[in-house]
Parts: structure tokens; C-alpha cells; sequence
């Protein structure tokens, strides 16, 4: 029976222009990255490693950097996390919500989040100097003091993130997020709707399955979820594609409601977005 070789020794002696474009070939035609947000250091880390083709040796790695960039949110780039916006997705989630961080906002002291920067609020009353993103997602609204506060300014933190981003346009024409994430930024995205250079075009709400490692060929499959299938024909996955279901029709809901008062305040309908819910198995 022939198999085919999984090694080709004579690779080396093929012209050096024959290599590079071989090494250019061999990029996928798409990856899926994820990323996520630790509240801890108010940072973003990747949750797999650099592409393939940035770790083969210096040549590989000469040419796949042509192709990826580092991904910046935040004040610096994301380690080892490289994308090609023309065709990766990146996926971001966050562990606001997760259960093992109840609390642990009181672990940032008020001293330290003046001197970092990340989670500082100029005053209330500070008018507006310039038309950054920056200065339009300043807090307008006060915020109740406790922990719960901190959470509140790690979501502003994500979404002004995303919004000064140089990926931050590319992002919000298909934003993948988890579905707790997009809960706690969709809030100040709502209220700061009609002052951004660029909007939301599509929402992915990923959800995920399992915890088993996540892998550089990682894919994403939809929820099609529907209560007319009878009982002994439900899936595995029955109860939690059923949540998912229902938080995207929750979230479509209040972006129709939003539209609905700005149409009757004379107002454009900014928030016309797309809402889809897809699973992502471990």
C-alpha cells in the first residue's frame, strides 16, 4: 500500500525562492484565535501558540511575519499572538464571570489601579478635549463602589480596547465573543452608539463545549436549536444549545428595542446588527 512521505529531505536544496513560496502556500486559508481578557492584570493572553509557520526556523518565520502581525489590545501587543485580519478570526473571551473569581476584584487595590492607568475614570464632570475613542467612552454615568464597580470598568476597559485597536474595525464586522462577555460590554457599546467612527456589523456569541486543549485547527459550528424536536431525539448538547438559543434571541430583542426608541426619538438606528450563536467543541 503507498503512503505518502511525511518528510521531504531535499527541501534545503530547492531554490530559495521556491522555499519561500512553498512556506507562504502552507499558511491556512483561515484560523480561528483565541484570546482572553484576566482581570487579574487587566491584560489579554492567547490561548494557543503562534502559527505553525513563525516556528519551523528563520526563514519560515521570515515569511510567515509578511503575513501575521501581533495582535495589540491594550497598551501592549498580546505574546505569541499573531493574526492575518484579512482572513483569521479572533475570538475573545474574558473570566469576568467565572466562578473562582468572585471577589477577586478587591485583589487590584485603589492605589494600584491609579498608578497602572487601566481602571482610572477622569471626573464626571471632565469635558470632552478631543473626539478619540478615549475621551467617548469616558464614564458619563456613576458607578456603585464595591467590587462589582471593578467588573463594571474591566467591561469599559474590553470594549475600548477593541475600539482603538487597529484590529478593533476588522473585529466588529463579525465580533466573536463569548456570551457572558458580550453581556457585560454591550452596555456601554449601547450608550456610546451614535458618537463611534464604526459600528457593530455582526455578533458571533461562541459557546463552548467540553475541556479538552484547544488546538491551531479549532473550528466553530452552528446552534440550531428548535423545541419542535421531540424528546428522545435531543442531542447531548440539548440543554445547553437551548440557553444558547434563547440569550441570542434575548440579545436580538434588546437590539430591536434600542432601534425601536431611536427611531421614535428621531434618532439613526445604529445598533442593525446580526446576532448568531455557534459552538465551539473541545
Amino acid at each position: 500500500m503507498f503512503t505518502l512521505p511525511t518528510a521531504f529531505p531535499s527541501f534545503n536544496k530547492l531554490p530559495q525562492e521556491i522555499r519561500c513560496l512553498i512556506w507562504r502556500k502552507s499558511a491556512p486559508a483561515h484560523r480561528l484565535v483565541p484570546i482572553k481578557y484576566r482581570r487579574a492584570t487587566c491584560s489579554y493572553v492567547s490561548r494557543v501558540g503562534p502559527p505553525v509557520l513563525l516556528q519551523v526556523n528563520q526563514e519560515s518565520r521570515r515569511e510567515g511575519l509578511a503575513i501575521y502581525h501581533e495582535l495589540q489590545l491594550g497598551p501592549v501587543p498580546i505574546k505569541d499572538c499573531y493574526v492575518d485580519l484579512t482572513r483569521d478570526i479572533i475570538y475573545l473571551k474574558s473570566d469576568l464571570h467565572d466562578q473562582d473569581n468572585k471577589g477577586d476584584a478587591l485583589d487590584v487595590s485603589e492605589s494600584t489601579i491609579g498608578h497602572r492607568g487601566r481602571l482610572s475614570s477622569p471626573p464626571p464632570h471632565q469635558p470632552a478635549a478631543t473626539t478619540s475613542h478615549l475621551t467617548r467612552l469616558s464614564p458619563t454615568v456613576r458607578e456603585p463602589e464595591g467590587a462589582g464597580s471593578h467588573a463594571i470598568r474591566h467591561s469599559k476597559i474590553i470594549l475600548h480596547d477593541i475600539l482603538t485597536s487597529a484590529a478593533g474595525e476588522t473585529m466588529l464586522q463579525a465580533l466573536h465573543v463569548n456570551s457572558s462577555t458580550w453581556s457585560s460590554i454591550r452596555r456601554y457599546y449601547r450608550y456610546r452608539r451614535h458618537h463611534l467612527s464604526f459600528h457593530l456589523k455582526h455578533l458571533v456569541l461562541v459557546y463552548e463545549y467540553g475541556n479538552g486543549p484547544l488546538s491551531d485547527d479549532i473550528q466553530l459550528s452552528p446552534i440550531n436549536w428548535s423545541q419542535l424536536v421531540p424528546h428522545e431525539e435531543h442531542g447531548p448538547n440539548h440543554r445547553e444549545d437551548r440557553i444558547a438559543t434563547i440569550m441570542k434571541k434575548s440579545f436580538r430583542a434588546e437590539c430591536m428595542y434600542v432601534n425601536h426608541k431611536d427611531q421614535l426619538n428621531g434618532l439613526p438606528t445604529v445598533p442593525h446588527f446580526t446576532i448568531e450563536a455557534r459552538r465551539l467543541n473541545r
